[in-house]
């Protein structure tokens, strides 16, 4: 702060002003900042642009470049395109501020002067800054509408990309656009993860924007790329091809997925089908119970969604079970949903439920009469799914209601093999083989290749053979091999040997 205060002194050319100057010093923080707002305002060219930078930073839902930020002051309303010619220097954007804003050169980062900075601006921002949070949203369909990003040529005939390429895109921001025509659009990363969020709240206001957005195919063609390289579980992590034509993604695909209301209750006036396909083979209903959002799934099922719907990536109702989404998963039931319908190679509902650890959700399939034994991908069972993810609540509820057969036995193997031993335990204690096979693999061996000392030692306690006889590997080479000290030590004192 006392940077910024020595700052806001620079204008004045003798040692008499400065003195006088501070003895008017504002002294609370709240008052600093009022003089420097007052010091903006009073700039009658620059005032309008410093409100601007200043509310752009304020409403981002995360800190942005310096490239970003003079992309989203540079952009009016009606354009068609970013004009290069509107870029505001850097050092022109920090000097309009008054000392508000300032930029971290290693990274890049625009930043407001002072976490309270933020705080204040929090508190006065709809006095000062009159469209905010719309304004920011009203930037973004306009930055998603350019003409560069209706024009087919801009494309390759099909985009596709190995996800080794880019492994963390679901995790991080700043990631590259994979289409060269667009690589001068900075905003696209920040307006693709966010722009949603701009203007959930300002659909009324900021209709025919939308409108004209989510009914543009040749938009819509983009976004669907985009959303492909930026966000690739929006579509399936199963995806490897995003097609040119007959995407089949509509403005109400999207609407639903982005939990935008009031554009869905529009695109179904215009539409005559809510069960349209994409090239996923979802329709809108799957992309609303994959976010989990009960509203947008009720008011599609309102307007005669097929509960049932689905293709090789599954129903809604598996979807909502994936995710955890018990509401939906109930309303889907009370809709007539198939409880134990599987995907091309995917699983039941109760066993993506069972995968995930959802309690409650289990319960509530296996109540409405999911096949508690029913085998999904990779002939998983409920109770397999719950061992892998070391879910011990679910794997008790599965036992208690009957989960039973071989799959105790293989769900000890995979429990050992992550070292989950709560879940370990819990299996022995109901009747799971300690010495049970998969293949070459006993419960011992992989929780030894694992080094997980816990499992280990809990076998060692139930009686697990430590030297077995006719596999490959030992549990204590296997051990040894993957320079697991602590499990070597235990397994000799146990009587192991090589």
């Amino acid at each position: 702060m006392a940077t910024f205060h020595i700052k806001s002194l620079r204008k004045y050319l003798t040692a008499g002003k400065v003195r006088k100057a501070l003895k008017v010093l504002p002294k609370d923080v709240p008052g600093i900042y009022d003089e420097a707002m007052h010091r903006i305002e009073s700039n009658s060219d620059h005032s309008g642009d410093a409100l601007c930078v200043l509310s752009f930073l304020v409403h981002a839902y995360t800190p942005l470049t310096v490239v970003e930020l003079q992309h989203f002051v540079a952009v009016t309303s009606g354009d068609i395109d970013i004009d290069d010619a509107e870029i505001m220097d850097k050092d022109i954007l920090l000097s309009i501020c008054a000392g508000l804003v300032v930029v971290d050169n290693k990274t890049g980062i625009v930043r407001l002067v002072h976490f309270t900075a933020q705080e204040y601006f929090n508190k006065i921002g709809a006095s000062k800054f009159l469209l905010g949070d719309q304004g920011m949203g009203y930037t973004c369909l306009t930055y998603l509408s350019f003409n560069v990003f209706k024009d087919k040529a801009n494309f390759s005939e099909s985009f596709s990309f190995s996800r080794s390429q880019y492994p963390y895109f679901a995790s991080f921001r700043r990631t590259p656009c994979a289409e060269s025509s667009f690589s001068r659009y900075a905003l696209l990363d920040y307006i693709i993860h966010y722009w949603c969020l701009h203007v959930s709240n300002h659909q009324v206001a900021l209709k025919t924007p939308l409108s004209i957005f989510f009914k543009d195919q040749a938009l819509l063609r983009t976004y669907v790329r985009f959303m492909e390289i930026y966000r690739p579980s929006y579509f399936s992590y199963y995806i490897r091809e995003v097609p040119l034509a007959n995407h089949g993604h509509t403005g109400l695909h999207a609407a639903a997925a982005a939990g935008l209301m009031l554009v869905a209750k529009w695109m179904i006036e215009d539409t005559s089908d809510v069960n349209l396909q994409d090239f996923t083979g979802k329709a809108a209903l799957m992309y609303a119970c994959q976010g989990g959002d009960v509203e947008m799934a009720s008011l599609l099922i309102l307007n005669e969604a097929d509960v049932n719907l689905g293709g090789k990536y599954g129903t809604p109702l598996l979807a909502a079970s994936k995710g955890g989404h018990e509401v939906i998963g109930k309303l889907l039931l009370e809709h007539g949903a198939n409880i134990n319908a599987q995907g091309e190679h995917l699983d039941t509902a109760l066993v993506a439920a069972s995968r995930g650890g959802h309690k409650t959700l289990v319960k509530l399939l296996f109540d409405n009469g999911a096949d508690i034994n029913a085998q999904g991908r990779e002939s998983h069972t409920p109770l397999l799914a719950a061992s892998i993810g070391g879910h011990e609540a679910v794997v008790k509820l599965l036992i208690e209601n009957g989960a039973e057969g071989e799959y105790p036995d293989t769900a000890l193997v995979v429990a050992s093999a992550w070292g989950h031993e709560a879940v370990v335990e819990l299996l022995i204690e109901n009747g799971a083989e300690i010495n049970a096979q998969e293949g070459d693999h006993s419960p011992l061996l992989v929780a030894s290749i694992g080094g997980h000392e816990a499992a280990v030692k809990l076998l060692l306690k139930h009686g697990a053979n430590v030297n077995p006889q006719g596999g490959k590997l030992t549990p204590l080479t296997a051990a040894s091999r993957g320079g697991h000290k602590a499990v070597v030590k235990l397994l000799i004192e146990n009587g192991a040997k090589c």
